[in-house]
């Protein structure tokens, strides 16, 4: 099957797709339903145009929740209950795409289960890979028109989520297609952890430009092997050479070794992290250093760090707290606590989703006075080490 999707057209994907499953599996219908950026619904990826594509909501469908519970259900279909659809996240590493829907003839069993596990697996894969040369997953995702700067954003960002034994990182912009000044990011090697949040000052282009530029700035620094304090030292540089001090960007950087836990977190003028730890939510104090781009010769000091197995560790944008109801009242740290806390035993990437439904059913209508940004770290410890079973739930 992965020999076929890479020899074919993007437009025959879901045809050569329902032919391996047909042969396979006797498979007698298969759909590709993608999450939308919101992860509230998902839409059947299909050539037909974006406004008579198949819409779902995640919540109260069975193929919702096969998306946020990531697992196969199984329900029998047909007027007579003739047949059994099954219903299988698209996932890879822990960044949830959509589900996979076949259609059969029996019930499968165990064997026939895991295999087509796999196969939503390896097309999870296909997927990511060809949303950087066809725009038909990029439209199928899309309940609506992304903003120029929303989507200059989306298209600077890792992926969604990343899973290992180690550690789970998840992310999300909100509101996801309005979002024009923040922007995560997170990197990974044998040692090392860096996650970064960054909120640029004002929501127009220019926003988006300094968001971009000073990402561009921190990957470039990064890839040059330097640490946390000399990436935020040059970004600080070349931010006051684009605009002489009169535009500044936060930003809040966390540095982890991944065998001990330990490690480093640097803010600039950003919201410090929150930290998740046996049910109880504490701040984690940071040097008041200046944000980027206002003088270009600051020190970035670093604050040590220690994650402990178990905890859940917050990045997030000022625009979380301070987003307003109608009646004017903030979210606050302490309403973000209480959801933090109820959230605690959710995996990392449901967690970020109900995070984002809390902040936007507070800031009714749903019209956000500055884009949030969260970003969660599950941390395990180096000692669980394997591989995570296909279809298996993450780990609490």
């Amino acid at each position: 099957m992965l020999l076929a999707l890479d020899q074919a057209h993007p437009s025959e994907m879901l045809q050569i797709l329902h032919n391996q499953l047909s042969s396979g599996f006797g498979a007698i219908e298969t759909r590709l339903l993608v999450a939308d950026y919101d992860q509230t619904e998902l839409r059947r990826l299909d050539d037909l145009p974006v406004e008579h594509l198949e819409r779902l909501q995640i919540d109260g469908t069975d193929a919702g929740a096969s998306f946020r519970e990531q697992r196969p259900i199984e329900a029998p279909t047909g007027s007579a209950g003739d047949s059994e659809t099954v219903y299988l996240p698209v996932s890879m590493r822990g960044e949830r795409l959509g589900v996979l829907v076949v259609r059969m003839r029996v019930r499968p069993d165990r064997p026939t289960l895991d295999a087509l596990q796999a196969v939503a697996t390896t097309v999870s894969y296909v997927l990511y890979s060809a949303a950087r040369y066809t725009d038909a997953f990029e439209r199928a995702r899309r309940h609506r028109q992304l903003s120029l700067p929303a989507e200059m954003q989306w298209a600077l960002l890792p992926a969604r989520a990343f899973r290992c034994p180690e550690f789970t990182v998840a992310g999300q912009l909100v509101p996801a297609y309005e979002v024009g000044g923040d922007v995560f990011d997170y990197a990974i090697e044998s040692d090392k952890l860096t996650v970064s949040v960054i909120d640029a000052m004002g929501h127009a282009l220019e926003a988006s430009v300094m968001a971009g530029l000073a990402l561009a700035s921190l990957r470039n620094r990064r890839r040059a092997g330097e640490g946390i304090s000399e990436q935020l030292a040059a970004t600080d540089r070349r931010l006051y050479d684009y605009r002489g001090g009169d535009h500044f960007v936060t930003a809040l950087q966390v540095e982890i070794d991944v065998k001990t836990g330990r490690g480093r977190v640097a803010s600039a003028g950003h919201p410090p992290a929150r930290r998740l730890r046996d049910g109880e939510v504490t701040s984690l104090s940071t040097v008041p250093n200046l944000p980027l781009g206002l003088t270009g010769d600051t020190d970035y000091d670093v604050t040590p760090i220690e994650l402990r197995d178990g905890d859940r560790l917050l990045l997030l944008s000022d625009g979380v707290i301070e987003s307003r109801s109608t009646e004017g009242e903030e979210f606050g740290d302490r309403l973000l606590d209480r959801v933090l806390v109820d959230t605690a035993k959710l995996p990392a990437g449901e967690a970020t989703i109900r995070l984002q439904e809390a902040v936007r059913a507070h800031s009714h209508p749903l019209d956000l006075r500055d884009d949030a940004t969260l970003v969660l770290l599950d941390w395990r410890g180096s000692h669980e080490l394997g591989f995570v079973d296909r279809g298996a739930r993450e780990p609490d």
